[in-house]
């Protein structure tokens, strides 16, 4: 070639430079263009040998004109084949962008700990694959004035190509403020900015510029519907033209981070979901367990529920709940099937057993969930305990209250009336003996009258002895309540008090809290409640124990008016029989003696006649009976230990009825062997259903049904009214089923009437 630029010829006259060099020599410049033969004696054989070589086609110089058009459909040839390895260099891009994003997934849906762990060796495989100068990753976020900013999170680089991920102006760079606001508008469409730089806005070529980007393509990233993001590409070495088919792949990469940063967030937001459950459930001072609903078996409880029946959590979870809940095995399989049946109920009252023994009264809320495919009952258990215990000992002090003001209308000596009384107090608190003293007004001495848990014999004796030197005279002086601590340290201290020395040694108790009884401002004496070493009244119980007080006042006060009441007292309470007799009976007594009158006029012309009145009667008469026994009940109910509880449901069935016209159905069958305390809860509880049903149903049959099953003696009463808001009355009838082990149910649906079911032990 050097030769025959320097003979300075002509093309056409080309000595010792033939077709088969001039071909070799196109070889080795790798020229694309098609190589063309003209010649005026090539022959045939040599043109095909020299096509075999590489040359496209031959032209003899006789004819020319064949030369255009060849060279014309050579170079289209060029040109297709040209475009078909620049598709099929595309396409193998565009399978290693897509191998790379199925690296991607791999490690971004398959890595554990999150797709920040893996995105550098995505970006890496990424940009390799895409054959690009950089790949990196921008995070959208909002200002406090809601402009949208950028910032970069992560950025591969090729070698020899500069790194941007410590640029400062790339840290956090406002879109339209930079002069990419057209970025903002196309990536959150969803479309990907693509180009040359040079062909971009003014406003954006200075900062890709600065970073020597030649052609670029960024693809958006959504997460959860949110355009969150986006993924660039440069290209720094040479303008390059980013196809359909590699931006495609591009975009699926995107899609890959969106949906690797969308599970990355709803794993967090789960955690945190599941952190805030288990603090929850870890903090509630309620006890809450899960229990497989198939295997019986405890699935997890929380420190409470096991702080409540003294298990750790891995005894728990070995043991099946029969082990716990304190009633029969039937009970707890025929509640676990109602649960299943019903998905979400409140149990109500139940018994817990302790690992130590102790059975506690617990409040059970159940719900059904699913746990890996099985059924699982989620349960809430409350300790009550220590509610129930004192509802109970609430219910004794009331009752005795109650009893203490029934006694005081009974015609009974002092000293019986007190010291029933002292019996009541003890049995209703903490104290361990209680004792009354009075002033003797004319001895101007205290004496005592009344006591319960002290040694007989030996309590008289003190009190006389030690009259002028007793406590008891400061609280009756001060009028307040007094509380007397270390009583034997200072009596025996006390040389005033040697009278009574001897006597308190006997006694059980160390601490006396002194209350004067006092009536319309009169001092009367002082009841005295002994407690043991290191104990006193709570301030609850001092209520109680100032009630006490007013009634010995109250029995006291009317002890010393009895005498003088009692004809005037007899003559009312004559007054208050007979206006209800004539109310009720009498009414029906008269309209008895017309009816009989009627019937004696028509008799002797016409017996037939005398039927009616006859008959009416007779109605008159059972229904005036029926009323006699409603009232005489209602007065002075007999004892259930007397008559049983049939004969006292039937009563009290007959009495509704009869009152308020309401038709009882009753079922009861033989009495039932049980203690008188389930007796008289059960009669209670049908006392307070029937008295809702009276004031509240609006109904017109009542059911009541007394049975007995393995598990006790059951009560129901239903009835057809129109239901009740809330459960009235609920409280005291689970109260007295929970003190007799039992079991209470209340259905009440608007419209539809109200079912009670209770149950209590037979034994």
């Amino acid at each position: 070639m050097s030769s025959l630029r320097a003979s300075g010829s002509r093309l056409y006259t080309m000595p010792r430079f033939g077709a088969a060099e001039a071909l070799e020599l196109a070889r080795e410049m790798e020229v694309e263009a098609p190589f063309n033969v003209v010649s005026g004696r090539i022959g045939e054989d040599v043109a095909v040998e020299t096509m075999r070589a590489g040359a496209y086609d031959y032209v003899m110089k006789d004819n020319l004109a064949r030369l255009c058009p060849t060279v014309e459909r050579g170079l289209e040839e060029v040109e297709e084949r040209r475009k078909r390895r620049r598709t099929e260099e595309e396409l193998r891009r565009r399978d290693a962008i897509l191998a790379a994003v199925r690296f991607a997934s791999d490690q971004f849906l398959g890595e554990a700990a999150g797709w920040e762990e893996s995105v550098r060796a995505v970006l890496w495989r990424l940009g390799e694959a895409a054959r690009a100068s950089r790949v990196y990753i921008f995070e959208n976020f909002a200002d406090e004035d809601d402009a949208l900013w950028a910032t970069q999170r992560y950025e591969w680089v090729a070698a020899g190509v500069s790194a941007q991920i410590d640029n400062p102006v790339l840290k956090a760079i406002p879109y339209r403020a930079a002069g990419f606001g057209r970025w903002v508008e196309a990536l959150g469409r969803g479309h990907p900015v693509c180009g040359h730089v040079r062909d971009f806005p003014e406003s954006e070529r200075p900062e890709l510029r600065a970073e020597e980007v030649l052609s670029i393509a960024i693809v958006p990233t959504f997460v959860e519907g949110r355009w969150w993001g986006f993924i660039g590409f440069d290209e720094c070495a040479e303008e390059r033209e980013w196809s359909a088919a590699e931006v495609g792949a591009l975009g699926a990469a995107a899609g890959t981070l969106g949906a690797a940063i969308r599970r990355t967030q709803m794993e967090g937001r789960l955690r945190a979901g599941e952190e805030r459950y288990r603090a929850v459930i870890e903090q509630a001072t309620d006890g809450i367990y899960l229990l497989d609903a198939e295997t019986r078996r405890f699935v997890e409880t929380n420190p409470a529920f096991q702080k409540l029946v003294g298990y750790n959590a891995d005894e728990l979870r070995a043991m099946e709940i029969y082990r716990i809940v304190d009633h029969p095995r039937e009970n707890v399989d025929s509640t676990i099937q109602r649960t299943l049946e019903l998905r979400r109920r409140v149990v109500g009252n139940r018994r817990y057993r302790r690992k130590d023994g102790a059975v506690l009264d617990v409040e059970v809320g159940v719900s059904v969930i699913s746990l890996d495919g099985r059924d699982v009952i989620c349960t809430i258990v409350r300790d009550v305990t220590e509610r129930a215990q004192m509802q109970a000992l609430l219910e004794e002090r009331v009752a005795t209250l109650s009893r203490i003001a029934a006694d005081l209308v009974l015609d009974l000596p002092m000293e019986e009336t007190l010291s029933a009384l002292a019996a009541s107090v003890v049995s209703a608190s903490t104290a361990v003996s209680c004792l009354i003293v009075l002033i003797d007004d004319e001895a101007d001495e205290i004496r005592m009258v009344g006591s319960h848990g002290v040694p007989e014999g030996a309590v008289q004796a003190a009190y006389e002895k030690a009259r002028d030197t007793s406590p008891n005279w400061e609280a009756i002086r001060t009028r307040g309540p007094l509380l007397f601590s270390n009583a034997r340290q200072t009596v025996s201290a006390n040389p005033w008090l040697t009278a009574i020395h001897d006597f308190y040694p006997r006694v059980a108790g160390d601490t006396v809290y002194i209350v004067p009884l006092l009536s319309r401002g009169k001092a009367l004496g002082a009841i005295d409640f002994v407690y043991p070493p290191g104990q006193e009244p709570g301030e609850e119980e001092k209520v109680f124990l100032g009630a006490v007080a007013d009634q010995a006042a109250v029995a006291v006060e009317n002890a010393c008016l009895f005498s003088d009441a009692r004809g005037k007292a007899t003559l009312e309470e004559r007054q208050r029989l007979a206006r209800q007799l004539h109310d009720s009976v009498s009414q029906a007594l008269y309209s008895i003696a017309l009816g009989v009158e009627t019937a004696r006029e028509v008799l002797p012309d016409n017996p037939e006649r005398a039927a009616e009145p006859l008959d009416y009667v007779v109605t008159l008469a059972e229904a005036g009976m029926t009323e006699m026994r409603a009232l005489i009940f209602e007065l002075r109910p007999e004892s259930l230990e007397k008559e049983g509880l049939v004969a006292a449901l039937e009563k009290q069935a007959a009495a509704v009825q009869a009152r308020h016209g309401i038709r009882v159905e009753t079922t009861f069958g033989d009495e039932p062997d049980a203690p008188l305390e389930a007796k008289e809860s059960l009669y209670r509880i049908a006392q307070e259903a029937l008295h809702n049903t009276v004031k509240h149903a609006r109904a017109a049959n009542v059911k009541i049904k007394l049975g007995r099953d393995s598990e006790g003696i059951t009560l129901e009463v239903s009835d057809d009214g129109v239901g009740f808001p809330g459960h009235l009355g609920l409280d005291s009838m689970r109260e007295r089923v929970s003190r007799q082990g039992g079991t209470l149910e209340i259905a009440s649906v608007q419209g539809k009437g109200v079912q009670i079911f209770a149950r209590v032990l037979s034994g």
